[in-house]
């Protein structure tokens, strides 16, 4: 296991998010607070409460035992970008070991806190994956910090293996050394584009013209469907950047 004195200095922590654990505090104090209160006023009038309260009780106690219980939980919850990896829940991660990225982050907004769905997959060199929180404070800025980090090695990996000649698919995109293939269509790489749509949760395969600048979209994709796209789009930017300017040489 990698511990900080591996990773280098720490550089930043996202602890789970403070306002959502302040609603499940308040949450499990109040149930608290009336699995006490239906005996008390069962006792007080009886006749007027009835016996619901009583058996309400414990079921109320309960919820409340389970939110502080929660709370107590989400406590230790945290992640820690690190010089040369990260720890999550006491385990260190080199950014060396990571091959994969696979997101989706989706902001509910409704009562008393936000709330994110989605899921943050990363896929290590052994095939284990980490899974971390997608309730950590900030979770934008955890996930972009993260592929910052890790990009260097993702497109050094997808380079080292075009380079020598391999193909790699991505979803519907295979990718070779000569460009893409997708849908069958295979697009030389002078002519490729990847671009995000639809406030980030798509991502669209253009085939543009270098000289006039039309495009056709080939496909388009969902991002959370596809592993290391922010690295395909890079990788991409690059390759058709070298071609056009090798056809310029030529």
């Amino acid at each position: 296991m990698n511990t900080s004195q591996t990773l280098g200095s720490a550089q930043r922590t996202f602890v789970y998010d403070p306002e959502q654990r302040k609603v499940t505090l308040v949450v499990g104090l109040g149930m608290l607070g009336l699995a006490v209160a239906f005996p008390v006023l069962y006792l007080i009038d009886s006749e007027a409460t009835g016996v619901e309260p009583l058996f309400l009780a414990p079921l109320v106690a309960l919820i409340g035992l389970g939110a502080l219980a929660h709370w107590v939980y989400t406590r230790s919850i945290s992640l820690t970008f690190f010089e040369h990896g990260f720890s999550y829940k006491g385990e260190g991660v080199p950014y060396a070991r990571i091959r994969g990225i696979r997101y989706k982050l989706v902001h509910v907004t409704g009562g008393a806190a936000t709330y994110n769905k989605g899921f943050l997959h990363v896929r290590l060199d052994d095939g284990r994956r980490v899974s971390p929180s997608m309730q950590l404070d900030k979770m934008d800025e955890v996930i972009g910090n993260l592929i910052g980090c890790a990009m260097p090695t993702l497109v050094g990996g997808i380079e080292q293996a075009l380079g020598s000649g391999q193909s790699l698919t991505y979803g519907p995109f295979a990718l070779h050394p000569q460009g893409i293939v997708c849908r069958g269509q295979s697009i030389p790489w002078e002519r490729v584009a990847l671009s995000s749509s639809g406030s980030n949760t798509h991502v669209q395969l253009l085939n543009v013209d270098p000289d006039e600048g039309d495009y056709e979209v080939v496909h388009k994709a969902k991002m959370a469907d596809l592993e290391n796209v922010d690295a395909l789009e890079a990788v991409a930017e690059q390759r058709r950047s070298s071609a056009i300017h090798a056809r310029a040489r030529g």
